[in-house]
């Protein structure tokens, strides 16, 4: 008897475990549950929790742990896939190994794919106790480095439609990278026309200025031979300009330049119209 009632409870422990088992990979929600089990067919193992207002699944695949995030109707939104350093693209490698991160260790590489945007890699560098994350295009541009973020994780930033209108509007066709909300304003990185910018929207989505990181050998004459007459010299390894485009009173795109000098004890910062005359801030 107690032969058979020890079998009984073998039993019902081998139901349970594999009820658990397959609840660990279940998620109550059903249109999530179905979207994900048609990007990712016959992954069992996987581990489901809430995030701000999403669910994410973490498992791995072919060896590499992922994480994607959906939001409650079901939609995807973001997947992270953790990369081999040795898989780091050759041109993300070079970037590096010649800017100001050269002497830094690679600590972890993540592959960002995220909707309506164009796929990033994440780089986290550590330098004894500080830490920077730096974000790159699949062929090597840096996007921005964000500082102090350790081990967080990313998160869906939700594309809107005005924002993608937005774009599409002004530069049909092109490729929305990254983007960025802070003071009231949505700082879209873009690619387009085989060039890379900041578009900045306001808080209404209207666009507001775009601005494109340019060398000294792009720069107008006239806006050289302004700043030259004003004392200036430019050093390329410390100074920085911009080419700043922004909407005018014919419709037409007024541009700018903006020349930032490196300079002790403050820096000094000087705007300059196609024509070299002083530009409004």
């Amino acid at each position: 008897m107690k032969t058979l009632k020890t079998l009984f409870v073998l039993s019902l422990c081998a139901v349970l475990w594999a009820a658990c088992d397959d609840d660990n990979h279940r998620v109550a929600n059903p249109a999530v549950q179905t979207a994900f089990d048609e990007m990712f067919p016959g992954i069992s193992r996987v581990d489901w929790d809430r995030e701000q207002g999403y669910y994410v699944a973490e498992f791995r695949e072919s060896g590499r742990e992922k994480s994607v995030w959906f939001d409650l109707n079901g939609v995807w939104m973001l997947t992270e896939t953790d990369v081999p350093v040795s898989e780091l693209p050759q041109a993300i490698l070079a970037s590096i190994q010649s800017g100001e991160y050269a002497g830094w260790r690679i600590e972890d590489v993540d592959y960002i794919e995220r909707r309506d945007m164009e796929p990033v890699y994440v780089v986290d560098m550590e330098l004894g106790e500080q830490d920077v994350d730096l974000h790159y295009s699949v062929d090597g541009h840096l996007l921005q480095a964000v500082t102090g973020n350790g081990d967080q994780p990313m998160q869906p930033d939700v594309l809107t439609g005005n924002i993608k209108q937005a774009v599409q509007a002004k530069y049909p066709s092109a490729k929305i990278l990254d983007i960025d909300r802070e003071a009231g304003y949505v700082e879209v990185e873009v690619w387009y026309d085989n060039t890379y910018f900041d578009m900045i929207l306001d808080s209404d989505c209207n666009w507001v200025q775009s601005v494109y990181e340019i060398f000294w050998q792009e720069v107008p004459d006239a806006v050289k031979a302004a700043f030259a007459a004003d004392g200036y010299a430019f050093n390329a390894r410390e100074d920085d300009i911009d080419m700043i485009k922004r909407p005018g009173a014919d419709g037409m795109d007024v541009t700018s330049y903006r020349i930032e000098l490196d300079r002790e004890p403050r820096d000094i910062v000087l705007y300059y119209t196609e024509e070299g005359g002083k530009a409004e801030i």
